[in-house]
């Protein structure tokens, strides 16, 4: 059994995924952020063609500028269709905080963070004109499901005082303790941060939608989500009243 995995928020990636034994991840990536369209059916015939048929296809429905997020949607709706096997979409902020959760509390926690166990992750994705997409996480202790502080967000890259003030939190800042950032855009702040790759949001997917299918609240959620693009800001274009 594998799951095919689809990311173009930020270039394009795909992974196919045995959820029955997450150490078996096949990659393949094109990181160049504006060749989305020209990579990503390519990378799918490579993994399919190494690893085989999926039997199910989870996409990260962004948020993330409206053409490479589309690319990746459109792709994964029609390869289901085509396959008749479920899509399910899942936010990029929530993947990459449950990629950090999963790498702290592995053997790589030590050497990234001090060992020490988070209190809360950062998802902080680069939006173009000087903004960042993002979000704030609690990790459960018990290695369930995180919990998010208020709604995904959109802003000014000098978020340090900003964010908080958007949560409508009592939110120290990211310099303080136990406060780890993951995501392309954490250069642009400060604190502890946490490297993930792709195999290990390919992991976090799998993990989220496994989770939640004995989980009614959980399985509510995705299905809410469904494949919907997520883009927090609207478009330069708009129509006039």
């Amino acid at each position: 059994m594998s799951y095919l995995f689809i990311d173009t928020c930020a270039g394009a990636g795909v992974a196919l995924v045995n959820p029955e034994n997450l150490s078996d991840v096949l990659v393949k990536v094109n990181p160049d952020g504006k060749a989305q369209v020209e990579a990503l059916s390519s990378l799918v015939d490579a993994v399919v063609q190494e690893g085989g048929r999926p039997q199910k296809i989870v996409v990260s429905r962004g948020p993330a500028p409206f053409t490479g997020l589309r690319v990746g949607l459109v792709t994964a709706r029609t390869l289901g269709f085509a396959w008749d096997i479920p899509v399910v979409g899942v936010d990029e902020l929530r993947l990459q905080a449950q990629a950090a959760a999963q790498v702290l509390s592995g053997a790589d926690c030590s050497a990234q963070a001090g060992g020490e166990a988070p209190r809360w992750i950062v998802s902080l994705m680069d939006a173009r004109r000087h903004e960042v997409y993002a979000g704030l996480f609690k990790p459960d202790p018990t290695g369930g499901r995180l919990t998010q502080s208020g709604t995904d967000w959109v802003g000014s890259a000098s978020l340090l005082e900003d964010v908080a003030q958007g949560w409508d939190r009592d939110f120290a800042g990211f310099a303080d303790a136990g406060v780890f950032l993951v995501g392309n855009a954490v250069t642009q702040v400060t604190g502890q941060t946490v490297d993930v790759g792709f195999a290990d949001l390919a992991r976090a997917a799998t993990s989220l939608v496994n989770s939640a299918e004995g989980d009614p609240e959980a399985q509510r959620e995705l299905a809410l989500l469904s494949t919907e693009p997520q883009y927090l800001r609207r478009p330069d274009i708009q129509q006039k009243p």
